[in-house]
Order: structure tokens, then sequence, then C-alpha cells
């Protein structure tokens, strides 16, 4: 009677409580120096005016002429544990923008789903009017890159679906992301033997307005690349699928990363690296 109760009272804050989905802190993990990239610290406002942190990132012997491409990143920590995931692109000659959500880092407020989409509208226009438009004067062919990881390929799905100037987007590249979070919060409770029996709750009382699955199927308007491991098992492989069968017929594609776990495509298969870039060149 003891387990039930505990776990009908997180149930029940899980449902209540948007945050338990997001774990920030604001310790640096990481400074773009240690890896070899030069970075600007950029600070911008979200809708409602909430102030977010950001590095810019590029590589100090490639100029940045190629593009920029957006990270949303995933659930925890905050932007310096996460930049380094996709810094390699800056030698590559893309500048790369992470930027922080509300709660995160050096960010201010408290993260919440739709402070989050905000944050990421915001980050998006940001980066376009402040890099990308002065950069495509210079280079007609520079790309505009968005990716989302894990969490932040929901946030990313959702805001470029309400960014005024969507259509501009050359592609957006989701890794190990879901569309449901009532999904996934189904698949945590049903994989553990002492929290099966409550899994079914999680689709009525999970927050799921802002789900990324509402705005798959209508995401015509700018080519979708999705790569997922094969052994992630955070957000398994099947949470790929489904968003795949979800986008509507054209250009989408679906990359498996044979026996990469979350968020590991880059360092598990390297190889990643220059296939994405080719890809993002030959759109």
């Amino acid at each position: 009677m003891k387990l039930f109760l505990t776990y009908l009272i997180y149930l029940t804050v899980l449902a209540s409580c948007s945050s338990v989905f997001y774990y920030p802190d604001r310790q640096l993990y990481l400074t773009p120096d240690q890896i070899g990239v030069t970075s600007e610290d950029v600070w911008f406002v979200s809708k409602d005016g909430t102030k977010l942190n950001a590095w810019a990132t590029t590589s100090p012997k490639v100029q940045p002429d190629q593009g920029v491409v957006v990270q949303f990143h995933g659930n925890a920590q905050n932007l310096s544990s996460h930049f380094a995931n996709l810094a390699w692109i800056t030698h590559h000659g893309y500048r790369l923008f992470t930027f922080d959500y509300r709660g995160y880092g050096k960010s201010e407020g408290k993260a919440s789903p739709e402070g989050l989409i905000e944050d990421g509208i915001a980050a998006i226009n940001y980066a376009w009017k402040n890099y990308f438009l002065p950069l495509k004067e210079k280079n007609k062919e520079a790309r505009f890159v968005i990716i989302g990881q894990s969490l932040g390929g929901v946030v990313a799905a959702q805001a470029i679906s309400k960014w005024e100037n969507r259509n501009i987007v050359s592609v957006l590249i989701l890794e190990g992301t879901f569309s449901s979070y009532r999904k996934l919060a189904f698949n945590k409770f049903a994989s553990r033997w002492f929290t099966w029996i409550f899994s079914p709750i999680a689709w009525a009382i999970v927050h799921e307005s802002t789900a990324s699955r509402y705005v798959f199927p209508d995401m015509n308007y700018v080519p979708v690349l999705l790569i997922h491991g094969t052994a992630d098992h955070i957000i398994p492989l099947d949470f790929g699928k489904s968003i795949y069968e979800m986008l509507p017929a054209g250009k989408k594609d679906f990359w498996q990363v044979e026996g990469a776990d979350h968020l590991q495509t880059y360092q598990h298969s390297p190889e990643y690296k220059e296939k994405v870039v080719n890809f993002i060149q030959n759109l």
C-alpha cells in the first residue's frame, strides 16, 4: 500500500508539475576553448521578456561561411554540457548557435512547456537576423539549419511550426527525439517491473498539449532528417519510426545508426559527421 501511494503521488506530480520533465542546472561543464573552438557569449530576450543566454561558436581555422546551425539541446544540465556534441560542425564552415532555455544555465526564469517553445522561436529569430542574414548577403548558398536533440527535438518542431519565416529553414534535423510526452511516460513506467502497473495512468494525466505529434503531420514546409541510434535506451528507436510515419510524404529521411545509444551518433559512428554535412550541402 505504501509503494502504491508513493507512485500515485509521483504520477500526480508528473501531471501537475511540468518541470518534472526538465533537469536544468547552472554548473559550467565545458568551455569552448577546452575543445578548440571560439565563442561569443550572447544574450537575447524571449517573447515575455525572459533573458536567455547562448554561445555562438566557430572554428578558429575555418571561416563560418557555409551557414548557421541552431542547436536545441536535451532536457538535462545546460548548454555547456551539450554544445560539444555538435561543435565539430564548426570545422566545416558553420556557426553553431547553442542556447539555454529559461531556467537553464545562465538563462532567467523557470522551465515550462510553453515557455520553452517561445524561447525556441526567439533563438531561431535571433540567429537568423544576427548571423544568417548578414552571411546570406555574402553567400547565396548559405544554409540555415535547426537541430533538435532529445527533448530539444520536441521544442524545435513546435518552435519552427510557429515561426513566421519557417519556409527559409534549409532542414530540420531531429536526433533521438520523441513526439508524445504521454507515450514516453508510459514507456518509462511500463519498462520497470515495479512501475508497470501504473503505466496506463500516464495516458490520462500527463501534459500533452505542446507535444510535437500535433505539428508533424503538416510539416511540409521544411525537409526533415531523423537520426536515431538503434541501441537508444532513453528514447527507443520506435519513437523515431513513429515520427517518420507521421511526417507527410516528400522531403523526409530516416537514418538508423546501428549500435548507437542516446545522442551518441557522432561518438559511436564518426563517419556520420561527414554524412550530415554532405546532406546539408546537397539540399
